[in-house]
This record gives C-alpha cells, sequence and structure tokens, in this order.
C-alpha cells in the first residue's frame, strides 16, 4: 500500500523544508514557512504528478501536513472506485 505521508514528505523535503520540521501536526504556512508562491509553483504540481491527481488552491485549506496527506488519500479513493 502507498504511504502517502513518506510521499508528501519526501516532496516536502524536496522543496526546501527541513526533514525535522514535516510531521502530521505542521501547519504548512507557519512550522513549514510555504507561501502561496512555493505552493503554487513547487508542491502543487509535484503532488499532482506523484499521486496523479488535480488540485485546486482551495485544497491547501488543510493547513496541516496531516490534512493534505487526508485529502490526498480520499482523492485517490475516488478516482480509483469510479
Amino acid at each position: 500500500m502507498v504511504n502517502i505521508f513518506d510521499k508528501v514528505k519526501k516532496i516536502l523535503i524536496d522543496c526546501g523544508v527541513s526533514e525535522s520540521f514535516v510531521k502530521p501536526d505542521a501547519n504548512i504556512y507557519c512550522d513549514l514557512v510555504l507561501d502561496s508562491l512555493a505552493i503554487a509553483g513547487e508542491l502543487m504540481p509535484r503532488l499532482e504528478e506523484e499521486f496523479e491527481i488535480e488540485l485546486d488552491y482551495e485544497f491547501f485549506d488543510q493547513v496541516t501536513v496531516q490534512g493534505i496527506v487526508d485529502k490526498i488519500g480520499g482523492l485517490i479513493a475516488e478516482k480509483t472506485s469510479v
């Protein structure tokens, strides 16, 4: 089974976030210090490519790493149930 958290963590690290900051309860804006430019320019396209899903900016209302993981899991489940 795919470990979504580990993949999201790797992508965040590749986007320049220190590994020690990537925790399930980390806020992507405050704790990981990502701004909308970093999200739109790096994180969003990498997540879309890795998980073969389409995201919109409202997706990032899920402001914790675990919130993002849960949302991706839901999108993958929807995609595979169709």
